[in-house]
């Protein structure tokens, strides 16, 4: 049971979703989306190199040199992924501290971008765009207070109460629900989440479109 003190700290928590604080009796946390198609471009390299290798010798039983090559190239695809993950989170980090208005989140995800593997006229290519799908800024009740989606500012009307995962963009997702309970500092990062995609939706060129998801808690004087 919680003692009185600490119900008085809760009220001050703030949970930080791409941004930081509007007052000081709110609590927030900051949220950003990475689509999947970004992860693409990590392991692309690493996944054919090591195919590459497996196809040429596959008539015969891969010696210790061809093992000891894909080990290492697997290591380095590893590498390349947590490097990616590393440098979100301090892009996560400096987005908590930037002024929290929706002009300013809005250049954030503008200005943040990477290379990335999209489809276009049925062929893959490799070009630049922003690595942030989604950004946000949750109170403590769990609304979306700002909130940049599709490269603008979503209205106030259309901002939704994600601490019930039925509201959340999958219906199911607990997001605020585990970035709430973090320390300081610390980061939650969801699992992949996408809508299903059948096999004959698939044969008809419709990908997969996953994200992951990134938030971290705020907190001011020593509280959440």
């Amino acid at each position: 049971m919680l003692s009185s003190e600490m119900s008085e700290m809760k009220k001050d928590k703030r949970v930080h979703s791409m941004a930081r604080l509007f007052d000081m009796a709110r609590i927030f946390f900051l949220l950003i989306i990475i689509p999947l198609s970004l992860f693409i471009i990590l392991i692309y390299t690493g996944i054919f190199e090591v195919g590459e290798t497996t196809r040429k010798h596959a008539s015969a039983v891969l010696d210790e040199e061809y093992q000891k090559k894909i080990r290492i190239r697997t290591v380095h695809t590893a590498y390349e992924v947590v490097k990616f993950l590393e440098e979100r989170k301090n892009d996560l980090l400096i987005a908590s501290i930037i002024p929290q208005t929706g002009p300013n989140y809005e250049d954030f995800v503008r200005r943040t971008k990477s290379y990335i593997w999209t489809r276009e006229n049925g062929k893959f290519v490799r070009k630049m765009a922003p690595i942030y799908k989604e950004m946000s800024l949750i109170d403590r009740d769990g609304m979306e207070m700002v909130k940049i989606e599709g490269g603008g500012i979503v209205k106030k009307s259309d901002l939704r109460n994600v601490s019930n995962p039925k509201n959340t963009t999958y219906k199911s997702e607990d997001y605020f629900a585990r970035t709430e309970k973090l320390e300081k500092g610390t980061i939650y990062i969801s699992p992949i989440t996408g809508w299903y995609i059948n096999k004959e939706e698939f044969e008809e060129g419709k990908a997969f479109e996953g994200i992951l998801r990134m938030a971290t808690p705020l907190y001011e004087d020593g509280e959440f």
